[in-house]
């Protein structure tokens, strides 16, 4: 069975500096954009990385979020003090022009990393007030497109669960981007055993994982995820664990037989 550890949490104290002082974006935006309220200050400190997991709540309003930013653009003004320029866009600059081109590399850059500044702390103990366990386990890569990624994993709940998307609110997702604190990723350096994955897999309130895979099964050639697959693997000879695959694929690109995949 899983080795349990004790939840770690301790109060919160809101340093003076602001929550958003550090995402130079919200200046730029010049007040059309408004932080969720979930957003403005530390919720709690969770010591242990494996209690860090957020609930499908919490990332769908970070979903909608970042698709709100995405689509800001502004004038930008010449140095001239002339006419101004073409709108550029003034979040996720890294990003094209289609919303398929924002992975989860941007969005720790300009999110995740911003917003946590200030509490030098994960995204998870941004939002939540308390610690999470992880009812489902999300194997992915980061450089699958982010919107994607929500979209496999609100596919997959609704089919895993067999419940609506407003019925999953409270199931809650581990998710490496945003329960590993991206300031300080010591844990990561420890025996692959004791990291904060393998752990989070283990604990006995985790009934399954699910693997996203974009067109190219990026997953598959990250070592992280081959290691996660094992961890899986061995939990499912243990107990009753799930391990499935949400995938994504254009339309018509694979064939079986002689037939396109719908």
């Amino acid at each position: 069975g899983a080795q349990q550890r004790p939840f770690t949490v301790s109060l919160n104290r809101v340093p003076e500096l602001h929550v958003g002082c550090n995402a130079k974006w919200l200046s730029q935006l010049g007040g059309s954009t408004k932080l969720p309220s979930s957003f403005h200050q530390l919720g709690a400190r969770v010591g242990l990385a494996e209690n860090r997991a957020i609930s499908f709540a919490q990332l769908r309003e970070l979903e909608r979020f970042c698709k709100d930013l995405f689509v800001r653009k502004r004038d930008l003004q010449s140095p001239s003090g002339g006419p101004t320029g073409p709108m550029r866009r003034v979040v996720f600059k890294d990003a094209g022009e289609n919303e398929q081109d924002l992975n989860m590399y941007s969005i720790d850059e300009h999110v995740v990393k911003p917003l946590t500044k200030a509490f030098r702390c994960s995204f998870m103990e941004l939002l939540s007030d308390r610690a999470q366990r992880a009812q489902i386990f999300v194997s992915h890569s980061w450089a699958t497109a982010f919107f994607q990624t929500c979209r496999l994993l609100k596919f997959h709940l609704e089919k895993r669960m067999q419940k609506s998307a407003d019925a999953l609110a409270d199931v809650t997702l581990w998710i490496c981007t945003f329960a590993n604190n991206q300031h300080d990723l010591r844990s990561l350096s420890s025996h692959l055993t004791d990291t904060p994955l393998v752990r989070a897999i283990r604990l006995s309130a985790c009934q399954g994982a699910v693997v996203v895979l974009d067109k190219e099964a990026t997953p598959f050639r990250r070592i992280w995820c081959i290691l996660e697959a094992q961890v899986c693997g061995d939990q499912r000879r243990q107990r009753d664990f799930s391990y499935d695959v949400a995938a994504w694929l254009p339309e018509s690109a694979w064939l079986s037989g002689d037939k396109a995949v719908p």
